[in-house]
């Protein structure tokens, strides 16, 4: 991005009909909404959306990528591929990660109030210390496949194996 440009009018050319707030046009070449999808993901851990705003992905491919700390309130990322990714410490509250591959995800330490996990792959990710007590659409079976510690705070009635 050019310096001295705002980042909205930047990413007018993603902009598309539906939620307010940011998103990507899905049928656009796979390069362009990768692109896309890392400059949005960037925004938002760099502060410059605000958090009522939405960061929309669908379908992303964002497979080991570094987004610790990272600020993705609001998030639309149904199916997106996020395995190994690092989310430590991030915020993705009212996220939707439905369908998405979060296999190996280090999501250590994050925020994940109201995020809807229906049929989200959650293999060896690490939930140490994270907060999913209101996460909706969450499994028993999914947690089998996860691990946490004595600092995960899990939905009532549900447990998860110790990392």
């Amino acid at each position: 991005m050019p310096k001295n440009r705002d980042w909205r009018e930047f990413n007018d050319a993603w902009r598309k009909p539906g939620p307010p707030g940011i998103s990507v046009v899905k049928e656009t070449r796979f390069g362009a909404v990768l692109a896309a999808s890392i400059g949005l993901i960037l925004a938002a851990t760099a502060g410059w959306l605000d958090p009522d705003e939405h960061v929309l992905t669908n379908g992303a491919v964002l497979k080991e990528a570094d987004l610790h700390g990272a600020w993705l309130r609001n998030a639309y990322l149904v199916g997106a591929d996020l395995e190994d990714t690092n989310f430590n410490n991030a915020d993705l509250s009212n996220a939707d990660l439905s369908h998405a591959h979060l296999r190996g995800a280090n999501l250590a330490q994050t925020r994940l109030h109201h995020v809807n996990f229906a049929g989200t792959d959650l293999t060896n990710a690490i939930l140490s210390e994270a907060d999913i007590a209101n996460a909706t659409s969450l499994s028993q079976k999914q947690l089998d496949r996860a691990c946490g510690d004595k600092n995960t705070r899990l939905p009532e009635g549900l447990t998860i194996p110790m990392c």
